[in-house]
């Protein structure tokens, strides 16, 4: 293959570019996430929203994976989530994303197209996925007054929790694949992962 690409899930974080230092990423790493075990790490930049995404690799696996595809290019599955996403919806409202996976939530948001919020938070029962949903909402001032929500993801839980949503928030929008990835026939394929889609969208 002249070019493969990896999708990588785990331990991440986002630092502004104008502060990111390739030398401290690792230890930024391990400030973070003190009980992760950390192997070799990477980074993706994303210039539209002027962040760093900082993330890692299990050493052997990072190992086995050039041993056969030399020219792989590894991505974090928030990445092209991130970037795809900041140019969804109406871009002059302060926006909500709720990714859902199959074990976490990844929460992220933007105001004026600039990232503004992003955690995960583990998926364990409805009520708890509601609490931290709406704990973020609080956080990042988004009421039944302004702001808008969007679930993304082939959750099936997704839509009673949009349905719970909205007497909170003002705007809540249950999209799915084919809503965001209006020219790619794959997102007709419920079976194909939404961070591969945002992946083929950004490449």
């Amino acid at each position: 293959y002249e070019m493969a690409y990896g999708i990588v899930h785990g331990p991440a974080i986002q630092v502004p570019l104008e502060q990111f230092r390739k030398d401290d990423a690792a230890n930024l790493l391990r400030l973070t996430f003190r009980n992760s075990q950390i192997g070799k790490i990477y980074y993706n930049i994303l210039p539209h929203l002027e962040i760093a995404q900082v993330f890692t690799i299990a050493q052997n696996l990072e190992e086995t994976l050039k041993r056969h595809l030399p020219n792989i290019r590894l991505y974090h599955s928030q990445t092209m989530i991130l970037e795809k996403m900041s140019g969804f919806g109406d871009t002059d409202e302060h926006q909500l994303f709720v990714y859902f996976q199959e074990k976490e939530l990844f929460i992220f948001g933007y105001t004026d197209q600039h990232l503004r919020y992003a955690n995960t938070f583990p998926i364990e029962t409805p009520e708890n996925t509601l609490y931290y949903i709406l704990s973020v909402c609080k956080e990042l001032g988004i009421n039944d007054s302004e702001g808008e929500c969007f679930l993304i993801g082939e959750q099936e839980s997704k839509s009673n929790i949009a349905e719970t949503l909205n007497k909170y928030i003002h705007k809540v929008k249950n999209a799915t694949s084919v809503n965001i990835f209006r020219s790619s026939a794959l997102a007709r394929n419920k079976r194909v992962p939404f961070d591969i889609l945002a992946l083929f969208a950004n490449l």
